[in-house]
């Protein structure tokens, strides 16, 4: 019934684009509501309210550019606080939506019996949640701009702090590609997991364990290494390995690199997802992972920086205890717990522990290291003070006290 009526012909992309849209309408009405309210409906009273309050705010400025101001701090706010949120939710539920098939052993051998390229079916359902994403979003905005036009409020930035379209449209573009980097990542585990909540498990603990593993090694570093300064490290560094983190620079003026670099995030992503789905086997389905490097990566992460916080907290409350094993502890216990959410329970748990003495080895390693580093600044630190040593003579004293003298009464005569 489903490969006649919705794919008549062989490699329907617009078949299976039209039938992902059929599937998440009634999701993308109430997403285009939220936005209806939050956007137009809001912005409308912003401006009023600002028109009303006009005769109580005294200066020079004309009406039109006080309410042109208004109108840019609420929309400016309102996309970096609410809007972008909202897009990752409704990113997250279409994604989940679009592709839980994958995870359920009937629905995958139903979809991948139909005649259509598993890579055709991937982009005709994610054109179709960025066009269920981005179409309301662009029509909300553009209804923005005809009510502004309505109150009479110019469309350039005569004065600092005026609406400026083009960086309105600036930031809605970064908006947009964010997302799309951000759905190509969870795809991408979507496809090296067999369950959603493996997926959802791993997604969270890539965004937040790479920038986490990051810092807390600068904070030994910083601890161990006389002179050495981890914040110092530019702040891109971490706003680009995910782009949750990478909304941050939000904050500033978003800038054509940052939006190249999101948009090769995702497409790298995509690209990886749509390789790993030409070799995944549709028996993988409700299994915790159809690959097993993502599953090794992910628990590496999670383990390293468990294990990096727990030595941390230890030797910063008792400092005689060492580091290395605070750190190899963490890293024990939390390569259990990763595990059994993986397998949901302890069964056959014991043939994971090769990795667990790897990530071991790399812990013993990374502190012989940074203790080697140490040692060697302590003794060039010691040399140097050794050259520094002063020998004092009484007869030179004296002279350097009589010149400092003459110096003194000169500054006092001038």
């Amino acid at each position: 019934m489903t490969s006649t009526t919705f794919f008549r012909k062989p490699g329907g992309f617009f078949q299976s684009y039209r039938a992902a849209l059929r599937q998440i309408r009634g999701i993308a009405l109430l997403y285009t509501a939220i936005l209806a309210v939050v956007l137009p409906l809001l912005m409308t009273l912003t401006v009023t309210q600002a028109r009303s309050n006009f005769s109580y705010y005294s200066s020079e400025m004309p009406m039109e550019y006080y309410l042109s101001s208004q109108a840019s701090s609420f929309l400016y706010s309102i996309l970096s606080l609410f809007v972008l949120p909202l897009l990752w939710l409704f990113a997250l539920i279409f994604t989940v939506s679009l592709f839980r098939y994958l995870h359920d052993k009937r629905s995958v051998d139903l979809f991948h019996s139909l005649p259509i390229r598993r890579e055709t079916m991937l982009f005709g359902r994610l054109t179709a949640e960025l066009t269920a994403l981005v179409v309301p979003l662009l029509a909300m905005l553009i209804v923005c701009f005809a009510i502004l036009l309505c109150f009479g409020i110019p469309m350039q930035a005569v004065q600092d702090g005026m609406l400026d379209p083009g960086q309105l449209w600036l930031r809605t573009l970064f908006l947009i590609v964010n997302v799309f980097a951000l759905i190509g990542l969870m795809i991408f585990f979507l496809i090296c997991c067999g369950t959603v909540f493996d997926a959802a498990v791993s997604t969270v603990a890539f965004c937040g364990g790479l920038p986490l593993l990051l810092a807390l090694s600068l904070s030994y570093l910083g601890s161990a290494l006389p002179g050495f300064c981890g914040s110092d490290l530019p702040r891109f560094v971490y706003e680009g390995m995910n782009p949750l983190i990478g909304a941050f620079s939000l904050a500033n003026e978003p800038v054509v690199p940052w939006l190249l670099w999101w948009l090769g995030y995702g497409a790298v992503l995509l690209i990886a997802a749509v390789l790993l789905y030409r070799r995944r086997a549709s028996e993988t389905a409700e299994n915790a992972f159809a690959f097993p490097l993502p599953r090794v990566w992910i628990r590496f992460l999670v383990s390293a920086c468990f294990g990096m916080c727990l030595g941390l907290l230890i030797h910063g409350i008792y400092s005689s205890f060492p580091f290395l094993l605070g750190a190899l502890l963490g890293a024990f216990l939390s390569h259990l717990a990763i595990e059994m959410v993986y397998r949901r329970g302890v069964k056959n748990i014991w043939k994971t522990m090769p990795s667990l003495g790897v990530v071991a080895g790399l812990f013993v390693v990374f502190y012989l290291i940074c203790s080697t580093a140490s040692l060697q600044s302590a003794s060039i630190s010691s040399l140097f003070l050794c050259n520094q040593t002063f020998f004092y003579h009484p007869a030179a004293s004296a002279r350097n006290d009589l010149r400092a003298g003459e110096i003194a009464s000169n500054i006092l005569l001038a």
